[in-house]
């Protein structure tokens, strides 16, 4: 018995040891807690207030092609603003360049079981051992809006517009969402302070 115990504390150690994460102090999580969701909601409503007003100057069909030419751009320039690596990325994406990275995948992950479960997605914040911390903020479809581009097709997805998307998105796996689904995330790593 004796020896189990001890073996079960070994695993632990180890199993510590070897994580790729610290925890963050008081303060961290308080300034990138509030940072995090400046920049997540700056983000969104840039990239919405854009979107919409091109869907409704033009066309849901201008507003895709819009989409596919800025939306990252966009979230260079907001990048560059507050020094940070802003991305939108999924389980299943549209745009080849929002595929998870490395420390994304497992809180996807994590996100789409509590949400398969019917539990609460809050925002989360990681500290990595090189001093990287990272802000996740779950992405709920919550704007019928969404739907004109990742909804049923033949349903919310009009013929038209589908064919924009498949010619543009050749891979394209981010469709058949309905309000109140898991669509992925915002993540935003902040860039390590250069050392004065």
């Amino acid at each position: 018995m004796i020896k189990e115990i001890y073996f079960a504390i070994f695993c632990f150690t180890l199993l510590l040891s070897c994580s790729n994460e610290e925890k963050l102090t008081k303060d961290e999580e308080e300034k990138y807690l509030y940072e995090g969701a400046e920049i997540v909601v700056e983000s969104y409503n840039t990239l919405k207030d854009h979107l919409i007003a091109k869907m409704e100057k033009e066309s849901i069909a201008e507003a895709i092609k819009y989409c596919n030419l800025k939306a990252l751009p966009l979230l260079d320039s907001l990048s560059k603003e507050y020094n940070a690596e802003i991305r939108r990325t999924s389980l299943k994406i549209r745009n080849p360049k929002n595929r998870p990275l490395d420390y994304e995948e497992d809180v996807l992950e994590e996100y789409a079981e509590k949400h398969k479960n019917g539990e609460k997605l809050p925002p989360l914040m990681k500290k990595f051992k090189n001093g990287t911390i990272v802000f996740y903020v779950p992405i709920i479809i919550e704007n019928p809006i969404c739907l004109n581009c990742h909804g049923p097709r033949k349903i919310m997805i009009t013929e038209p517009n589908d064919k924009i998307i498949d010619s543009l998105y050749p891979t394209d796996e981010a469709i058949n969402y309905n309000i109140g689904d898991f669509r992925g995330m915002w993540s935003v790593r902040f860039k390590l302070d250069k050392p004065k």
